[in-house]
């Protein structure tokens, strides 16, 4: 599983953690320095990566296996309400990185991704059609695929400069 700070301050100071084992995304708040769990909701068939809208109080948890990323309100006292997956728009996502990450002045999310279907791996296997998707955020906090850009290796993590200037993939 992979934890994620929380917008810090007021009322969504806490942690989030997706746990893979039981499909969940739990909730803590941070007192005194200690962990305190609050609640947990259901985060589909595998979450696998979390990230946190460093503008908008927005979740959003990549799902390999429901192929889409869940996404979540923050509500009052940093509870999480599970939206629609799609809004207005439907799209589908492959094997994802660990690791998404969403520009400092939010408005896009990256997710480094991936494709083995169909391949036979015995004894070994090519290199996967990898690619990195960039999705706009739109004000309600729904995701609109842009265009993909090819990655020559496996994108396992994402991560972008405090700047918003690079991002690495």
């Amino acid at each position: 599983s992979q934890v994620t700070p929380a917008l810090a301050g007021g009322s969504h100071e806490g942690i989030y953690l997706v746990n893979q084992a039981n499909a969940t995304l739990a909730r803590y708040l941070i007192e005194d320095g200690n962990l305190k769990y609050q609640d947990s909701v259901p985060a589909g068939k595998r979450p696998l990566s979390i990230v946190l809208d460093p503008v908008k109080p927005f979740v959003y948890v990549a799902d390999p296996k429901f192929q889409g990323i869940h996404f979540y309100e923050i509500g009052e006292l940093g509870r999480l309400t599970k939206q629609p997956r799609s809004g207005e728009f439907d799209w589908m996502i492959f094997e994802a990185s660990r690791f998404m990450a969403i520009h400092p002045n939010g408005g896009k999310l990256y997710l480094g991704q991936y494709d083995t279907s169909g391949r036979n791996c015995i004894p070994v296997c090519a290199p996967p059609k990898s690619w990195l998707s960039t999705f706009t955020i739109l004000p309600n906090g729904f995701l609109s695929p842009e265009q993909d850009q090819d990655a020559p290796q496996i994108p396992r993590a994402v991560a972008g400069t405090p700047d918003g200037s690079h991002l690495y993939v």
